[in-house]
């Protein structure tokens, strides 16, 4: 289920969200970018976003342009 389905259904629900692993893989802008979406699909409160799957090989550069990316006004 798509975030902002998820939302629309839950409007008052916690959601935690796992970004797809692959993302971690792409270009910085582009992860940003897609983690900037669900951030604003997600709505301004009550959520979390997680890896629940494995650790991206490259979480050292990664995971820092995510946290970057959730701390930009989303677009």
């Amino acid at each position: 289920m798509a975030v902002a389905e998820a939302r629309a259904a839950w409007p008052d629900k916690f959601l935690w969200l796992n970004p797809n692993l692959g993302w971690y893989g792409r270009s910085a802008e582009e992860l940003a970018r897609q983690i900037r979406r669900i951030a604003r699909e997600a709505g301004p409160s009550r959520f979390c976003l997680m890896i629940s799957e494995e650790v991206p090989a490259n979480w050292s550069e990664s995971v820092p342009v995510a946290l970057r990316a959730l701390q930009s006004p989303p677009a």
